[in-house]
């Protein structure tokens, strides 16, 4: 009789392993390290953005959450890697929500945007800021076009084909100026050459541009952006000060591939969401001078979709930009 009662208890014990070994085999899943793709270099503001994120959402999930810098080819060599990756939701990319629509000027990635990628969260705010050295000796935007008309000039981007290089090419245009655009893999190196004076106009976070004014290293002439940054709030937008196509809004989310299980994606969504909406994670971002976003997916999605057909737009009206 305990032979056979034993036999029944292994034969219910075999009979459940199907039906449990798919939560398992998740639970397993969740337990591997976390990579945030980060397609840019160490250093810059979106560096910064991910590693306080990957901190907490290590703590959150009991696994180590490594930030995996990525730099070049205007992002893409980020964005990538992480279709390249298993769709488990374990690789994800971490970036400004401009980089994915804005690469169709002069990149050829070989993902479609808003077909391959989904939204997990918005993490931050950040309208950017556009800055010049300290040493050029102009203080607003009216004496920076009035010195560019009588002198040759450069400026700085991300990359070829970003944002940053798309927005600050079209405000040259707007004034008249020539200048030369020289292509940097991030924020980090930009700073670095117009500190140095290398390169007379740039894009930076509010943060960057705080510390750098303070330090009377960088002049902020005016924000791109659809309102003031609360950081700076006396610098002006571009639309303020009479300038169109210049009111883009910046914000830094994560992604994964589209390819990732309903299932999975929805569980990233809310831990993601835990950590962006906790009191002390927004005020770390807020140190950084960085404004808490906290949108969920749906929402991060859809800014992908409007922003590439924007983007696609203003190509239309200002055509290519080398």
């Amino acid at each position: 009789m305990k032979i056979k009662r034993r036999l029944a208890t292994v034969a219910a014990m075999s009979a459940a392993v199907p039906a449990t070994f798919p939560s398992v085999a998740r639970a397993l899943s969740r337990r591997k390290p976390t990579r945030l793709i980060v397609p840019f270099p160490p250093g810059g503001n979106a560096d910064a953005i991910a590693r306080v994120f990957a901190e907490e959402m290590g703590k959150n999930t009991g696994a180590p959450v490594i930030v995996d810098n990525r730099a070049g080819a205007s992002g893409t060599i980020g964005a990538e890697a992480v279709l390249r990756a298993e769709p488990d939701g374990n690789t994800l990319l971490l970036t400004v929500t401009s980089q994915l629509s804005s690469t169709a000027f002069n990149v050829q990635p070989s993902y479609d945007a808003k077909t391959d990628f989904v939204g997990i969260t918005g993490i931050v705010l950040t309208p950017l800021v556009v800055v010049a050295p300290a040493s050029l000796g102009v203080k607003h935007i009216q004496e920076f076009v009035a010195l560019a008309k009588t002198r040759p000039m450069a400026f700085g981007s991300y990359g070829a084909g970003t944002g940053t290089h798309i927005l600050q090419a079209i405000f040259a245009r707007q004034i008249g100026s020539d200048m030369v655009h020289v292509p940097y893999k991030g924020e980090a190196p930009v700073v670095t050459d117009l500190i140095a004076g290398e390169i007379q106009m740039g894009m930076v976070a509010p943060g960057v541009a705080l510390q750098m004014s303070r330090a009377e290293k960088l002049q902020p002439l005016a924000v791109i952006g659809s309102a003031r940054s609360e950081f700076l709030p006396r610098v002006p937008t571009f639309a303020e000060l009479g300038y169109k196509d210049l009111d883009w809004t910046y914000g830094v989310g994560l992604y994964a591939s589209s390819k990732i299980e309903r299932p999975r994606l929805l569980e990233l969504e809310r831990l993601a969401q835990s950590v962006v909406n906790a009191e002390r994670i927004r005020a770390r971002y807020r140190e950084q001078s960085n404004e808490p976003w906290g949108a969920k997916g749906e929402e991060l999605q859809k800014r992908l979709v409007v922003d590439s057909i924007l983007w696609q737009k203003t190509t239309a009206v200002y055509g290519k930009m080398g």
